[in-house]
């Protein structure tokens, strides 16, 4: 029961405040956010939006992939294990034109593509992501970068104060 409040978004969790921490507690517990929250066309619906606002990334950034990838993982996952996924299949080809920089990388090693469903998409990005990690150094490098160009203009200005004076 402890576990299940420590899940619970702040919002919903004075609707079950009052319950006793026991199993009969952790029982109602579930019937009333079952009943209140576990419609599953909601649910499926709620996942394929975020599916549907996965971001166009035009180029193959590793890191934009990547977390592209994640996302869209955990909302395949979640419509597979409400056993739906046949359901959203159709969303799969237009997930590929939000990936317009990799899509012949994915295609490329399977000629039946056109038939993707989830899973071969999923493990198609899968493969992708391995092959090409999104290392924090790229990330570090970025970071150096505009660390390194806000002390130079710091310079450049303190430099230009001292001339004057």
């Amino acid at each position: 029961m402890l576990y299940l409040k420590e899940l619970l978004d702040p919002k919903v969790k004075p609707l079950i405040d009052g319950l006793p921490f026991t199993s009969e507690g952790y029982e109602r517990a579930k019937n009333i956010l079952q009943t209140k929250f576990g419609k599953t066309s909601e649910i499926i619906t709620a996942h394929v939006k975020g599916i549907m606002d996965l971001p166009t990334i035009s180029g193959s950034n590793p890191v934009k992939i990547h977390d592209f990838y994640e996302k869209l993982v955990t909302h395949v996952q979640a419509v597979e294990t409400m056993g739906k996924l046949k359901t959203i299949n159709g969303y799969v080809r237009l997930l590929l034109d939000r990936l317009p920089g990799i899509r012949s990388d994915l295609e490329r090693d399977d000629i039946n593509w056109t038939k993707w469903e989830f899973p071969h998409l999923v493990e198609a990005l899968r493969l992708w992501t391995e092959s090409n990690p999104a290392s924090d150094e790229k990330k570090e490098h970025t970071v150096q970068r505009k660390f390194d160009r806000t002390l130079q203009t710091r310079q450049k200005q303190w430099r230009s104060k001292s001339c004057v004076l």
